[in-house]
């Protein structure tokens, strides 16, 4: 896979998990340009922010009167961003080349918040190396650690064949959007193959950087649980290992690469393996869980009664067979809930009531507790 190619895939990625990413790469690279065509793509309305060109009033109002009362209005680009809710994508171009934006960009990146403002926007931002900056510096950690950093390229044979073809033909085909209980479902699986990797390796959880990697990505328990979402995303979308590693690193830093390896190692069945024949079910806890998730994504994307009856058959033989309620009710629950937000109901079997004297149980200790 080619070095844009995988780019706009992990742009699309974290657009779709809703994570923060930044772009490092030499100006003139076509950076903005991309952005502005996945916007088009996608159907998302891009507002681009130069930070060269603004300064922090810009990102204020004015004061007005209204009912007898001062209040500050929204300048006309704020109030466009916040008007446009989730089908938008605020590009913070130039990040780091104005010191006294970075609390904007803190609050931008980490509250998607502008002043006493809040939006929705997904975020992509985008820096040119320090020495390539007009006054340019290496980012804050707070402001750092909010982002995926992603190394930019254009190479060669991309761009020749953009000017002899037409730019619109370098563009990657991407995948459709996953469904919200699928996306639910593989990004819980994959926070749970996050958490069990740092278990066994505590130091590579929660590192502070010494020196210009403080400015780019480096492991803490905000990182890697934008690392999972990112990767849980990813899986959603059908993107291989190449654009999860480049996600992961992205957020973590070269700690990253170990979970990586550990993801290629972990090769869990598919759904439909495993609902041919439950036999074929990981043993370590961590998997199984990972796998019964990816079973209830599957189950989200073919509706229908074979398959759903299936499933809960399934989390009845992990909850009784294997002795591992707990976990198998993680499914049910995750089933329970699709049969609540799908429009076309199917039946219900005797074997969802299984997991009902269980769910009374954990209610029973929780008003006692």
């Amino acid at each position: 896979m080619r070095a844009y190619e995988k780019n706009v895939k992990v742009l699309h990625a974290a657009l779709v998990a809703n994570t923060p990413v930044i772009l490092w790469g030499s100006p003139g690279t076509g950076k903005t340009a991309t952005v502005e065509a996945l916007g088009r793509h996608l159907d998302y309305k891009v507002f681009v922010v130069t930070g060269s060109t603004r300064d922090r009033t810009d990102f204020g109002g004015w004061p007005v009167v209204a009912d007898g009362e001062v209040v500050v209005k929204p300048f006309p680009l704020i109030r466009e961003l916040v008007e446009a809710g989730e089908r938008a994508i605020l590009f913070a171009d130039e990040a780091n080349t104005v010191e006294e934006l970075q609390a904007v960009f803190l609050g931008m990146f980490g509250e998607r918040r502008v002043g006493e403002w809040r939006f929705e926007a997904r975020i992509i931002g985008a820096a040119n190396p320090p020495e390539q900056s007009v006054g340019g510096f290496p980012l804050p950690p707070p402001v750092a650690n909010r982002l995926i950093h992603i190394d930019w390229e254009m190479d060669t044979a991309t761009w020749a064949r953009g000017m002899r073809e037409g730019f619109e033909s370098i563009f990657p085909e991407l995948a459709p959007s996953p469904e919200p209980a699928v996306l639910e479902a593989h990004q819980r699986a994959m926070q749970a193959l996050v958490a069990s990797y740092l278990e066994r390796n505590p130091g590579s959880l929660n590192k502070v950087p010494e020196g210009e990697q403080a400015g780019k990505a480096w492991p803490s328990f905000r990182s890697w649980t934008l690392a999972a979402k990112f990767a849980g995303a990813a899986k959603a979308l059908g993107y291989g290992l190449e654009v999860i590693a480049e996600g992961v690193v992205g957020a973590v830093g070269p700690d990253g690469r170990g979970f990586v390896n550990f993801l290629s190692q972990n090769d869990l069945p598919t759904p439909e393996e495993v609902l041919e024949d439950f036999g074929k079910l990981p043993k370590r806890e961590d998997a199984l869980f990972a796998t019964l998730m990816a079973v209830g994504a599957h189950v989200a994307s073919n509706w229908n009664q074979a398959t759903w009856d299936r499933a809960w058959d399934l989390a009845a033989y992990v909850g009784q067979r294997l002795n591992k309620m707990d976990i198998a009710v993680r499914l049910a629950s995750h089933l329970a809930r699709l049969y609540k937000e799908k429009s076309r109901k199917l039946q219900v079997r005797n074997t969802v009531f299984a997991f009902q004297p269980f769910v009374e149980k954990v209610q029973e200790l929780i008003r006692e507790a």
